[in-house]
């Protein structure tokens, strides 16, 4: 059982052992699969010059098996900074969310509750006249126990507690947390992918942490004063 376990594993598979009265009885093996169209969207990524990088909160063993079948490189054990369970049972912030899809649009959104397909996220989206991807603008959350609120420009446009996660757990106190900057392709938010569209960029002028008791020019101070000290 521990070799199939192994063998198992190393096909980036999660095993759990059943036992009824301390007999064991067999393993179940679970894995997150790619979409069937994963390979096609690599491809054509490649074919333009863009070189693709999966970055998961998965282990490292996890993420070279399903990596290995798309042929790209990986970044594993991610978000958050200890994490042990699987997403999203230890949360997931999103800063923003933006789709070329719907320009218009940004998200702040938590992810939390069971494991897939019974998942659950609570977002708060912010429309505007213009598109947000014509103007750099300040994103920013500030985060504190039992509240999560986003910013934008220096205006709080969302905010999260545990009453929007009941009856799940607030999950959000408990670890830290890694920052991560990505551009994705297609999925269910971003919708089909468009030739045209690519290759796409993703320009970030700078990045500030700051700590709780920070004032209140924490996302509107601004670069020159911040790098002085200020």
């Amino acid at each position: 059982a521990e070799q199939r376990a192994s063998m198992l594993e190393v096909e980036g598979k999660t095993v759990v052992a059943v036992f009824r009265s301390g007999q064991p009885l067999g393993l179940i093996a679970m894995r997150d699969e790619p979409r069937e169209d994963a390979a096609q969207a690599v491809q054509q990524l490649s074919a333009l010059g863009v070189k693709a990088t999966m970055m998961t909160g998965d282990n490292p063993r996890t993420a070279a098996a399903i990596a290995g079948n798309l042929g790209i490189a990986f970044r594993a054990g991610m978000m958050p900074e200890d994490k042990r369970l699987r997403w999203p049972l230890e949360g997931e912030i999103d800063i923003l969310e933006w789709t070329g899809n719907e320009p218009h649009r940004i998200i702040g959104a938590i992810h939390f509750g069971d494991l897939p397909p019974g998942n659950v996220h609570y977002s708060e989206t912010l429309r505007s006249p213009s598109k947000w991807s014509e103007a750099f603008h300040t994103f920013g959350v500030e985060w504190s126990p039992q509240r999560i609120t986003w910013y934008v420009d220096g205006r709080a446009h969302g905010v999260a507690t545990p009453t929007e996660t009941a009856p799940w757990p607030w999950v959000f106190d408990d670890k830290r947390f890694h920052l991560i900057f990505n551009v994705a392709v297609g999925g269910t938010l971003g919708g089909e992918v468009s030739p045209e569209d690519l290759p796409a960029t993703l320009d970030i002028d700078w990045v500030r942490v700051y700590p709780r008791n920070c004032g209140p020019t924490r996302f509107t101070a601004p670069f020159t004063e911040a790098a002085l000290g200020e």
